[in-house]
């Protein structure tokens, strides 16, 4: 079997498993999307949202991109934004970092990759700090989830529905990647802005 099929195989032994437990899983699911929360995060392929939350399909809305960057022009998640505020009205937008992030290992060795600009950016003017760190990964993982929630509390998105409905709070997570647990590290709403 190619490793592929083993995909598919799981994939079907899945939802066999959810018609199991309840006939009408994937009918409730396909009706409508309502999430709570939109997920911005690494594309670190240890750290999936759901199953490190021990939530469901349908639960939160998810966003993933190399190093968990919130880039002001991205147009991708200008529009994922646009229908997570507008559309879905989501509650609480979480950023999540993770310990072990290869971007920001790479950040910090110095890289040319333009997507990860901020993060190199960041990693340089926090050079001094970060060649005196124990773990110096786990100190820009930190700094970048900060400046990524930031970022977004400037989102033109963000501040317009701050004003119109005082929603979302934004987070700011680490995953540890050694332990498992998420570690809640900064929380901005529309009553305390950045």
């Amino acid at each position: 079997m190619n490793s592929y099929e083993k995909l598919l195989l799981e994939n079907k032994l899945w939802s066999e498993q959810r018609l199991a437990a309840d006939k009408n899983y994937f009918q409730r699911l396909a009706r409508h999307e309502d999430p709570e929360f939109l997920w911005i995060g690494g594309s670190d392929s240890r750290v999936h949202p759901n199953e490190i939350t021990g939530s469901h399909p349908g639960e939160i809305l998810i966003h993933r991109n190399f190093g968990n960057i919130v880039h002001p022009d991205d147009r991708n998640l200008g529009s994922l934004l646009r229908h997570a505020l507008v559309d879905l009205q989501v509650e609480h937008i979480i950023v999540c970092g993770h310990t072990a992030c290869e971007a920001t290992r790479l950040a910090i060795r110095g890289t040319d990759d333009p997507w990860l600009a901020p993060l190199s950016q960041l990693a340089q003017s926090m050079k001094a700090d970060l060649q005196g760190a124990k773990e110096p990964v786990k100190v820009l993982v930190e700094a970048s989830v900060r400046a990524q929630v930031e970022s977004l509390s400037r989102h033109a998105l963000v501040v317009s529905t701050w004003a119109k409905r005082k929603a979302p709070t934004l987070h700011g997570w680490i995953f540890d990647v050694e332990t498992g647990r998420i570690r809640d590290l900064v929380a901005i709403g529309p009553d305390q802005p950045s």
